[in-house]
């Protein structure tokens, strides 16, 4: 619904559709989602109500223009579906949030921080998503992490920071 009309088949050519997407600036673009975005929830309503029922989080942005300001800002933070929201609207699929992380594993259990064990076959852990300096950090050293850039965000002219010089 982001881009409605832009890529759906009669619509203009894709490279037309990419120039209409990106021509107005970031933050202009941010408060045109608001609108969109109120549009994507009402429709999805069932589908969030489902979400949220068994403790999954669910915010639209700072400034409520949604996926467009994380992607932006953040690099994630996100979910675009492929099917798993179903499986958690079905119960086919739990979900346990340890804030302070987990213990360790068992044979065929979770062991968090507090204690608690959680049976369980498979295990995904969503992670959060950050700047890739501390990551080059981790991996490189303070000496080549230093000399990295910011990646996502907005710079000083309202351009994304990306990977490039």
């Amino acid at each position: 619904m982001l881009h409605e009309g832009l890529y759906d088949e009669g619509g203009p050519p894709t490279e037309d559709a990419d120039v209409h997407g990106q021509i107005l600036p970031t933050p202009f673009q941010f408060a045109l989602n608001v609108e969109s975005t109120k549009r994507i929830v009402a429709a999805e309503k069932d589908n969030l109500d489902g979400l949220t029922k068994p403790g999954f989080k669910i915010d639209f942005g700072e400034d409520g223009s949604s996926i467009y300001h994380k992607y932006i800002f953040r690099g994630g933070g996100y979910c675009i579906d492929v099917g798993c929201s179903k499986l958690i609207i079905d119960s086919k699929v739990k979900l346990k949030q340890s804030l302070d992380g987990i213990k360790g594993f068992e044979p065929n259990a979770l062991v968090l921080a507090d204690g608690t064990k959680l049976d369980a076959d498979i295990v995904v852990l969503a992670t959060c998503f950050d700047n890739m300096r501390p990551s080059v950090r981790e991996i490189l050293g303070n000496k080549i992490a230093d000399r990295c850039k910011d990646v996502w965000d907005l710079g000083a002219e309202g351009e994304v920071n990306a990977v490039s010089p």
